[in-house]
């Protein structure tokens, strides 16, 4: 029997650059005011974070962020968790110029997301497209 050799083309070597998951895109549906939930150390959170926090099982992510209020001076921080690789993630704060307030680096964990943004305003967390809704 005569084997059958298969030659690779450019066209098989490419490889497709995989789209990241973002919880955002699941939970970007908060458009009016709705109710806001007393959370740890007189923050607040809104019901996007608290619907998120339960269906996710990710309060953890906000004990952390509340964590780390002790070592920021920013009315509004923007904070991305980012999968690294596999279950390795980074935890990153921004203020509103971009430049990095906390970074927090190789949290080891079990999230179904490759991405998550959440929002703190004072002393309010929620989600991106809840910032213009709660003063």
């Amino acid at each position: 029997m005569e084997k059958t050799l298969i030659k690779k083309t450019n066209f098989m070597r490419i490889k497709r650059a995989k789209k990241r998951n973002s919880a955002n895109t699941l939970y970007d549906m908060y458009k009016s005011v709705e109710d806001v939930y007393d959370f740890k150390g007189g923050y607040h959170i809104s019901q996007g974070v608290f619907d998120l926090t339960n269906g996710e099982d990710c309060d953890w992510l906000l004990e952390l962020i509340v964590q780390e209020q002790s070592r920021l001076n920013a009315e509004v921080q923007n904070w991305h968790l980012k999968r690294i690789e596999g279950e390795n993630f980074a935890l990153y704060c921004t203020n509103e110029n971009g430049e990095i307030l906390s970074e927090v680096q190789d949290i080891s964990l079990r999230f179904y997301f490759d991405d998550l943004y959440l929002l703190v305003k004072k002393n309010l967390i929620c989600l991106p497209i809840e910032s213009n809704i709660y003063s």
